[in-house]
């Protein structure tokens, strides 16, 4: 397991138990460190506004002020968060958008004219400190993801162009519910031509996917009727209980979550008139109903279907505290009221649904969480930038509470800024985290979402150790073998004695953009583990691929019962194998030593394209079989190892046929980049040309004296007749001499 994590920390619902370091004090500290879960931060997102209702980004710590349950805390860290720059609070607090889309109590052409103004807020004002996920909610399935939080547009703007129908077609597996496109919708969204042709077609194509949607709706969704009051209510009760189940689902999503709720709301007579004070002994006795937010939600739910004359009192009041929650969570819901929407046509709104009707339902959302209610605007997608506008900077801070360790206690928080005239706006409390083990399968999509989209740096329970690299193929294009080796000394034992371990493996190219991914479910005996002394499990498995671009291949693992989670990113230039001058990826034959076991990842590659199945493409550290290859290889000081890598494209002298080549080798650091000459090193023999100008490598060399740590190997040649250079580099971990450990 490498140490060169900074911290390993532990992640609470909505952050309320969260480990937090400025970028600064954690680039401070040396690599080999390892800080242990002793203390918790909780964090509190600030929104301050002018009178103008622009960000006020020139506040000093100072100026704030902070209370947990009426009592003084000092803020022990404190940062703005300007989404129009990369940093690295910014990486790990991404905007998160939820858009979320009622098919409840809203007419299918509004909904299709929203999705249609989503879809042009991707495109005009998505930063690129943005995460976003799109769901609906439906009579049939409550809460429909139809996909996760991803920051990958070209999956955003599938999902938003067809909410799930109408030619979307996704790759979605397992606990992740992380979509993928496999195949772009009907028309592929949008055309870059002028010509007036594709502009027709593309017309056409959309008026077809709106019709499939519209269809879907009034067909499946079933819609509350106004003129069955008692069904309406009934409605309007499981829509509460669903948005409890999203807020008490969204806790798992470190941070801030912006829910874009995209409805005509729910008929007035429903909340009632009364004063919440009247009503706040049912819902408290209604919260107590379960050991759960979602306990709760499913009894609420039982007693309104059950009894006609449930109150209006208790609908309110049940509503009232989700909302609480929600806020409590960092969930704040921006209603967008699409009864509001009219086209050129003057399409009424049908009043049997609410109609224009249903706006305090949307204000009491918005006035409870310290959301935006947007209403009676046409111009929905310039409501949404200024929504983009408004949230573009917060204040992060952060305490140590004097006392914790009651799960599920509430804290109650308040925060003040002694500059007048400023709209200060902040969660009003937290709850204290719950073990996974008892978290909603909506709870763990979310936390997965939080792991995938999140950088390496902050998800340190545990690293992953991971090696990728391209080799071209016969047919022209690249695999990409995954080899990863998941340390098990932070996973937790169920009642019954066994692992449950989670390992996921994502392509990216270099937009961002996802193409292929792995997942594994792995049960493993604890008992027998200990047993045979293994300490880690590797998997084996790979992606194939177009050459000529770059990638990176991330790799997440989490224990699905302790909740421990672990990323780590491999950089995977691939080059055109077929032209360039290129060096493959150095591969070690030493420095291995684990006794873990290789499992493989079957069922989800035809049979026969696996990494095993290569040949001579791939060295044989990474065919499978017998081999039992490092990830990361630990190498001693004055060690000698044995790597191998192929060289492509080599020029050969016209009379010898002989290439002539100068070479290089050094160890850079990999945090500070310092380099260290790799002198000790020769050839195992002469190098075999595998076709003309393709020669395999193979070496020894002596590690020179290095500081224990994270290290890169790099080899450099120069093609002397042709004049050109190429690189590739591999990790490797420097360990601790003995003599440095006693």
């Amino acid at each position: 397991m490498l140490d060169r994590t900074l911290g390993v920390f532990k992640l609470g619902c909505g952050g309320a138990m969260l480990g937090l370091l400025a970028g600064a004090a954690a680039q401070a500290q040396p690599a080999g460190i390892r800080f242990e879960e002793t203390v918790r931060l909780v964090e509190v997102p600030v929104w301050v506004l002018g009178s103008g209702g622009e960000p006020v980004t020139d506040l000093a710590a100072a100026e704030f002020s902070l209370k947990e349950d009426g009592k003084d805390q000092e803020i022990a860290f404190f940062e703005l968060l300007d989404y129009d720059r990369t940093t690295p609070q910014t990486l790990r607090f991404p905007r998160q958008y939820l858009f979320l889309f009622d098919t409840m109590f809203s007419e299918p052409f509004a909904i299709i004219r929203a999705r249609r103004a989503a879809i042009d807020f991707l495109d005009r004002a998505w930063g690129p400190n943005d995460v976003a996920a799109v769901a609906m909610v439906t009579a049939r399935e409550g809460v429909k993801l139809v996909c996760n939080f991803t920051s990958d547009r070209r999956v955003l703007g599938a999902a938003l162009e067809t909410l799930g129908y109408a030619g979307w077609t996704s790759d979605v597996r397992g606990p992740s519910s992380f979509a993928l496109l496999t195949q772009s919708p009907a028309g592929g969204g949008r055309t870059t031509t002028g010509e007036r042709g594709g502009r027709e077609e593309l017309s056409e194509l959309r008026d077809g996917i709106d019709q499939d949607i519209a269809d879907h709706i009034r067909q499946q969704e079933g819609q509350a009727q106004i003129a069955d009051f008692r069904r309406y209510k009934q409605f309007a009760g499981e829509l509460f209980s669903t948005l409890d189940r999203l807020g008490t689902g969204l806790r798992a999503m470190q941070g801030v979550k912006h829910v874009v709720y995209f409805s005509q709301g729910v008929e007035e007579r429903v909340l009632g008139t009364q004063s919440l004070d009247s009503f706040a002994a049912d819902a408290e006795a209604m919260m107590r109903a379960g050991s759960s937010a979602d306990a709760a939600a499913d009894a609420f739910a039982a007693r309104n279907q059950g009894e006609a004359s449930f109150g209006d009192a208790g609908l309110r009041g049940f509503l009232t505290k989700s909302l609480e929650r929600m806020a409590s969570n960092s969930v704040l819901i921006h209603p967008v009221d699409i009864g509001g929407l009219r086209g050129d046509s003057n399409e009424a709104v049908d009043e049997s649904r609410g109609g224009g009707r249903g706006l305090n339902f949307l204000t009491l959302l918005a006035g409870e969480t310290g959301g935006q209610l947007y209403k009676n605007s046409n111009d929905i997608t310039g409501a949404l930038e200024q929504l983009s506008a408004s949230t573009r900077a917060l204040y992060l801070l952060a305490y140590y509470p004097k006392q914790f360790g009651n799960e599920g206690k509430y804290h109650q928080l308040q925060v003040k800024v002694d500059r007048k005239g400023l709209d200060v706006s902040a969660r009003p409390g937290y709850y204290e985290d719950k073990p996974f083990a008892q978290y909603s399968a909506l709870e763990r999509q979310f936390h997965l979402a939080n792991a995938i989209v999140k950088s390496d740096l902050f998800n340190t329970a545990f690293t992953p150790l991971s090696f990728a690299a391209a080799f071209p193929r016969a047919d022209g294009q690249i695999r990409i073998p995954v080899l990863v080796e998941i340390p098990l000394d932070r996973f937790t034992p169920d009642p019954k004695g066994v692992l449950h371990l989670e390992a996921y493996g994502f392509l990216l190219d270099d937009n961002g953009q996802f193409h292929d991914y792995f997942e594994r479910l792995l049960t493993l005996p604890a008992a027998e583990l200990r047993q045979n002394q293994v300490q880690s499990v590797k998997l084996l498995e790979e992606f194939i691929r177009e050459p000529g671009a770059g990638y990176q291949v991330r790799v997440v693992a989490r224990d699905s019962f302790g909740g421990a989670v672990g990323s780590s990113t491999v950089a995977v230039p691939a080059p055109d194998f077929e032209r360039e001058f290129a060096l493959s990826t150095p591969v070690f034959r030493t420095g291995g030593g684990s006794s873990a076991p290789l499992w493989r990842m079957p069922g989800y590659r035809a049979e026969g394209s696996g990494p095993e199945s290569a040949g001579d493409e791939l060295p044989e550290q990474l065919r499978g079989g017998a081999a039992d290859p490092s990830p990361v290889p630990e190498l001693k000081v004055g060690e000698t190892a044995e790597i191998a890598f192929r060289v492509y494209n080599l020029s050969l002298h016209p009379e010898t046929q002989r290439p002539q080549i100068t070479m290089g080798f050094v160890c850079r650091d990999h945090h500070s980049g310092a380099e260290v000459k790799v002198t000790e090193i020769t050839m195992t023999g002469p190098p075999p040309q595998i076709k003309p100008g393709c020669f395999d490598l193979s070496l020894r060399f002596k590690l020179p004296e290095l500081p224990p740590g994270e290290w890169d190997f790099v080899a450099s040649l120069t093609d002397t007749l042709a004049d050109r250079s190429a690189s590739a580099s591999a990790p490797i971990r420097v360990a601790v001499s003995q003599a440095a450990a006693k």
